[in-house]
């Protein structure tokens, strides 16, 4: 678990494996989209629903339902310049707003600062 970053950054392609099982623990799809990596995942995300929207609408991220459809999925993406379409939008999803966090961050501290 330490080092799953290592592993996204060098998959051009990350199944969520835990998404497939009904009442599994899901897992956020934003770290797998930031650090370059397409995403497939099963239908039980619940808790990241939305991110996982959000991924897909941008066609960063394919659903599947089985090892069937997940088969399908892995051929059609071991293509690389489809897995890398997909990584680079997933990539602007998961770090849309970044530079604003980073403003907020940045006038936190000098108010921080300020007050010591």
């Amino acid at each position: 678990p330490d080092d799953i970053g290592l592993w996204y950054r060098v998959a051009p392609l990350t199944f969520m494996a835990s998404s497939l099982v009904p009442d599994g623990l899901s897992q956020s799809p934003l770290n797998a989209a930031a650090l370059g990596s397409a995403i497939l995942y099963g239908p039980n995300v619940d808790a990241h629903r939305d991110s996982y929207a959000r991924l897909a609408a941008a066609r960063a991220a394919r659903t599947v339902n089985g090892a069937d459809s997940l088969g399908t999925a892995v051929v059609q993406l071991i293509a690389p310049d489809l897995a890398a379409a997909m990584a680079l939008a997933g990539w602007e999803v998961a770090t849309d707003g970044a530079e604003l966090v980073d403003l907020l961050v940045d006038l936190l501290q000098d108010a921080l600062d300020a007050r010591a």
